[in-house]
């Protein structure tokens, strides 16, 4: 039995759904879904905003075609420095909205920087400054890797991930 059912016309995107359904979940369940995964892009930016807002739901859902990857991040799921040292998730700060990503224990280009003296090594960037690749849950983490789309939609296997 479905926790939530729509009757909508045929032209409605689902995603146009979404939000509703989170919200009749709350009301009449008193519970909501940590994560949600949708294997298009077709939910709007604004529409994950409100929901990681009223909810705390991560929505998680791969680049559409036409969208551009944002700095620092490189690719889809791969973020890093000016000079190129990868940088990895450290956390989220629920309190500053904000999710942390650091270099790792041993950097290898961080040695030869010349902004190595100035450099905090740790970089915060608000869920809003891009929704598809940060959310609640960046695209770059190893969960969202492992989603069953990432391999089915992005050119990977699931056995390589």
């Amino acid at each position: 039995m479905p926790l939530v059912s729509w009757a909508a016309p045929a032209h409605v995107p689902e995603g146009y759904l979404l939000k509703g359904s989170i919200r009749q979940c709350w009301q009449r369940l008193g519970w909501r879904p940590d994560i949600v995964v949708g294997d298009l892009g077709y939910i709007q930016q604004q529409t994950k905003k409100e929901i990681r807002q009223a909810w705390q739901v991560a929505v998680v859902t791969k680049m559409k075609a036409d969208m551009k990857v944002v700095k620092p991040f490189d690719d889809w799921d791969q973020m890093s420095c000016p000079p190129g040292q990868p940088r990895h998730r450290l956390g989220y700060e629920a309190a500053e909205a904000q999710h942390w990503f650091g270099v790792a224990s041993s950097p290898a280009l961080c040695a030869c920087c010349r902004e190595a003296s100035t450099c905090p090594k740790e970089f915060g960037y608000p869920p809003d400054h891009h929704e598809t690749l940060l959310g609640l849950l960046p695209l770059n983490t190893v969960v969202a890797r492992r989603l069953p789309w990432a391999g089915a939609f992005l050119g990977r296997t699931l056995s390589g991930l």
